[in-house]
């Protein structure tokens, strides 16, 4: 059940099940699946058993590996198809790093292409150790690979991470650099909160999405004017 990705809760309630008289307690179950787990690393890191599973499935590979320790520092990687999208759709990519989704709280910098119907798709994907701009080169270097000089990104989308953007000015100089409007609202309401609670914040932030979402000035004139 635990190659199965059974959660050991429902694991005990299934041994429960079976053996009413089975007195294994949840600590025993965690306490296993630990062993299984280390036994599975063959004496290497978890960062380096994902990096054999990707390089056994056949996926899209690159690794950075530390001078000093031998540790696996930067993980990149794509599978094969979504490295066939991005060829085929390379005008617009979107990029974004989320946090804390691993023991080692390291920053999985996400890559999600575009396609000419706007269907989205995950094109590549990279484990980097901080959000430097060294390790953003790095990342953003092997994410280049994937193209040829006549078919390099035309747009690219971020949040205002000044690395990041930085990166991808020195590296995709034709791109046009634009920023997510959903990272600018979520600013946008966090500083109204700071300045003030009084309820009609609320309504102009309801407004201010109204006219960040509009597609032409004679819609956000009228908009405006409801604030004065």
């Amino acid at each position: 059940m635990y190659l199965a990705g059974v959660k050991p809760r429902k694991i005990l309630t299934a041994l429960k099940q079976r053996d009413p008289s089975n007195k294994t307690v949840l600590r025993t179950i965690y306490n296993e699946r630990v062993k299984m787990q280390l036994k599975e690393l063959q004496g290497g890191t978890q960062m380096q058993f994902l990096y054999k599973c990707i390089t056994d499935s056949g996926y899209v590979s690159f690794n950075k590996v530390a001078k000093d320790s031998g540790n696996l520092e930067c993980l990149f990687f794509a599978h094969p198809i979504s490295k066939q999208l991005t060829k085929m759709f390379p005008t617009v990519f979107i990029m974004d790093c989320t946090y804390k989704t691993n023991r080692f709280r390291m920053p999985l910098l996400c890559i999600v292409g575009v396609t000419s119907t706007n269907q989205t798709f995950y094109s590549a994907f990279a484990f980097i150790s901080n959000e430097t701009q060294s390790s953003y080169v790095w990342a953003l270097d092997c994410f280049r690979s994937f193209f040829n000089e006549h078919s390099l990104p035309q747009v690219i989308v971020t949040d205002r991470e000044i690395a990041l953007m930085n990166v991808v000015a020195v590296l995709f100089p034709k791109a046009k650099n634009i920023l997510c409007k959903v990272h600018i609202s979520r600013n946008i309401l966090a500083k109204c909160k700071k300045i003030s609670k009084v309820v009609r914040n609320g309504k102009i932030f309801c407004l201010y999405g109204n006219i960040l979402w509009m597609r032409t000035h004679i819609k956000n004139l009228n908009i405006v004017l409801t604030l004065c």
